[in-house]
């Protein structure tokens, strides 16, 4: 059986016990250390693959950051995790000043080329790479010289990212002559849940793309708010460019409102919108407990605190209210 060396065996410990190899490589051959380290890299053991993760952060090596950039695409969350927290803390180091635009140029490449269990696993850890992303695919996004396809990836690690600073470049995008980019800016911007962009979401309500429209539709419900509640309405009520399933998505939006403010919509959608009469009505009867029938006179006249106007027979007179007789079961 081969003997193994002390500095070899002191590195294993130390990456299978959590220590950090900060302390603990001081082999005397650091290319050894560092072989060991890239077959550690290559473990099936998703433990050793993070403890070497860690170490190579905590090595002061350009080599490092090759070896924590590729562990972003690992099929273990933990190790990409660590491989995040270990991007973080090296990024600005002298042997990892290119850690960001390395990092960027993996990420992008995973998300328009990896196959599919590559770039799921890169996008689960988006969110903690802002730090080290961010400023890189700004740079992307905003640069007219890079491909539609990059844009499009960097427009996308933005939203995931939370990174709010480039809300105005996103919803600038959302008008672009390029449908895919403002396809992706409209998914980005409403990744950040940004309330400041109420207006950019009335305007994509009525975008020519069928897309946009929808996720617009999405963005102003969970915004909420009264331009919202205006705009929904409008589109519940058919104005909506002959778009049924954007009237429906509006209608079921809806729901998220008060009562109050739901029944006049519901009333003008009984009014405007044939299609979607029946529904509004059997919301209308719900919510009030009342059932005035199927024209929206009765239903506005009791929304003002007007009673309802009798009904009247072909003379003219009025016809009394239809009170049923007592059912008499024979003895």
């Amino acid at each position: 059986m081969p003997m193994v060396s002390r500095d070899k065996l002191l590195i294993f410990v130390a990456l299978l016990t959590g220590w950090t190899l900060a302390g603990t490589i001081w082999a005397e051959d650091q290319a050894q250390a560092q072989d060991l380290l890239s077959s550690m890299s290559r473990s099936p053991e998703p433990a050793v693959r993070m403890r070497a993760v860690e170490a190579w952060g905590d090595t002061a090596s350009p080599a490092a950051v090759t070896h924590v950039v590729e562990a972003l695409g690992d099929p273990e969350l933990q190790v990409r995790q660590a491989a995040a927290q270990a991007l973080s803390a090296m990024t600005g180091r002298p042997h990892a000043v290119t850690a960001p635009e390395r990092a960027a140029n993996y990420v992008l490449n995973a998300l328009l080329q990896g196959p599919p269990e590559t770039r799921a696993a890169v996008e689960s850890v988006l969110p903690e790479l802002r730090n080290v992303l961010e400023q890189r695919m700004a740079a992307v996004f905003t640069a007219t010289q890079e491909s539609s396809l990059r844009r499009q990836a960097a427009a996308f690690c933005l939203g995931r990212m939370g990174s709010s600073k480039q809300a105005e470049a996103l919803a600038k995008e959302t008008a672009s002559a390029d449908l895919d980019l403002a396809r992706c800016c409209a998914e980005a911007l409403f990744n950040l849940h940004d309330r400041r962009f109420t207006e950019t979401w009335l305007g994509l309500a009525v975008h020519a793309d069928a897309e946009i429209r929808a996720r617009a539709v999405q963005a102003l419900t969970e915004l909420g708010g009264a331009a919202a509640l205006g705009a929904l309405a409008r589109i519940a009520a058919g104005d909506s460019s002959g778009d049924l399933r954007l009237e429906d998505m509006a209608m079921e939006s809806l729901n998220t409102w008060p009562e109050r403010e739901r029944i006049p919509v519901l009333i003008e959608v009984m009014r405007r919108n044939p299609r979607l009469k029946p529904a509004a009505l059997e919301r209308l009867r719900l919510i009030t407990g009342l059932d005035l029938g199927s024209d929206p006179t009765p239903w506005q006249r009791w929304l003002e605190g007007r009673p309802p106007e009798p009904i009247r027979d072909q003379n003219g007179d009025v016809v009394p209210p239809f009170v049923p007789m007592p059912l008499k079961i024979p003895q």
